[in-house]
């Protein structure tokens, strides 16, 4: 069902390009935004005509920043701001000022500022950023046959889901519903609840699932299919998927030991020791090859 409705909305965004006419849509930041940046097409670019420039500096939460492992590392949407808020950190005050986008989108990190916000410690002064330059990037669609695509991967790609009041399994549903229904795709509004219901997991621990067996309804959060895969019980399952750099390198990953249906894809038929004896056997024939 998933594949179907993939796949209609796929061909709808082929389409858009025999059409004549467009409709961009606007993108809306909380109003401390406009002090600071101007929006240029998809470029989110910095402007320096503002007091205390000396003093401030962008700050991006590190849980917040995720990447696309099947990008390359210089690709402007391989590293993005999943929560879709950052924050203007004044370091003479310490006050911190949080920035967001009212839109459900992902902000993208502009490759120009990633190496500044490395060497800084998650921190980008403005006293290094250069007039007009270019710090972050939206995506923004330009007609109604694309829209319902991008509003698909916000739900269920996205912690920031800000068009939605409050973020429960009810509102969840009816969001996918309303994009069923604007994007005139025939599929059973079934197969939105069953991906919702992997998305429902323990607010204490994401690896595991709420019981809904009980009579009362337990505690449940609703976070991002990339942050459940990255904590997901099946090592199996998670590496298969992206953030692969990032659950190597976490400490929990001797813990993650539940099967899955991918445990078939990583299994030894071969051994270790019979696997170097053919290579090396392999390199013995080159080498006598090149003897020659």
């Amino acid at each position: 069902i998933t594949e179907e409705y993939s796949k209609a909305l796929e061909q709808n965004v082929l389409s858009t390009k025999h059409l004549l006419t467009t409709k961009s849509e606007k993108i809306v930041f909380t109003d401390e935004f406009y002090k600071y940046f101007n929006i240029e097409g998809e470029e989110i670019k910095f402007f320096s005509n503002i007091e205390t420039i000396k003093d401030c500096s962008i700050y991006i939460d590190p849980d917040d920043i995720d990447k696309v492992e099947e990008f390359d590392n210089d690709s402007t949407f391989n590293t993005f701001i999943n929560s879709g808020r950052f924050y203007i950190h004044n370091a003479k005050t310490d006050e911190m000022i949080e920035i967001s986008i009212k839109n459900s989108k992902i902000i993208y990190i502009r490759n120009e500022v990633i190496g500044i916000m490395k060497a800084n410690k998650g921190y980008i002064p403005f006293k290094l950023l250069e007039d007009d330059c270019p710090v972050f990037e939206v995506s923004i669609e330009n007609n109604e046959l694309v829209k319902p695509f991008y509003d698909l991967m916000a739900l269920f790609n996205c912690k920031n889901r800000k068009d939605m009041k409050e973020i429960t399994i009810e509102s969840m549903c009816q969001k996918f519903l309303d994009i069923l229904v604007e994007s005139k795709v025939n599929v059973p509004v079934v197969a939105g609840e069953f991906m919702i219901n992997r998305l429902c997991r323990n607010p204490d621990n994401l690896a595991l699932r709420p019981d809904f067996s009980k009579k009362v309804m337990p505690d449940y959060s609703i976070d991002s299919a990339g942050t459940i895969l990255h904590k997901f019980p099946s090592i199996t399952l998670g590496l298969s998927f992206d953030h692969i750099k990032m659950q190597i390198t976490d400490l929990d990953i001797e813990e993650r030991t539940k099967p899955s249906y991918m445990d078939p894809f990583f299994k030894e038929d071969v051994s270790m020791e019979e696997f170097f004896k053919h290579r090396e056997a392999i390199e013995e024939q080159k080498r006598m090859k090149n003897g020659m």
